[in-house]
């Protein structure tokens, strides 16, 4: 959970690939459920990146909150690398 207050934000999600061993795409498959909506197809940062140690940020808009908290659930092996959350409303 991240705490904000009430609105619309775009989420971005930083991902990188690092291990060593995984040098191809298919290695690292994440899936992202973002307020309780799951993101339509799994993470692969190698293969989302086009190569090994190269940055690849999924961007989410229009997540809208009404909790006061942006709840991020990941399935997988994950290697989340950071988090920017911007306010649209």
């Amino acid at each position: 959970k991240i705490p904000v207050p009430d609105g619309t934000y775009k989420v971005f999600l930083h991902f990188v690939e690092t291990f060593i061993n995984n040098n191809r795409p298919g290695c690292r498959l994440i899936s992202v459920k973002v307020e309780n909506k799951m993101h339509p197809e799994r993470v692969d940062p190698f293969k989302m990146a086009g190569e090994w140690a190269k940055p690849y940020v999924l961007e989410l808009s229009d997540v809208k909150v009404f909790d006061k908290a942006i709840d991020l659930e990941f399935d997988g092996n994950v290697e989340l690398n950071g988090i920017e959350v911007e306010r649209v409303d």
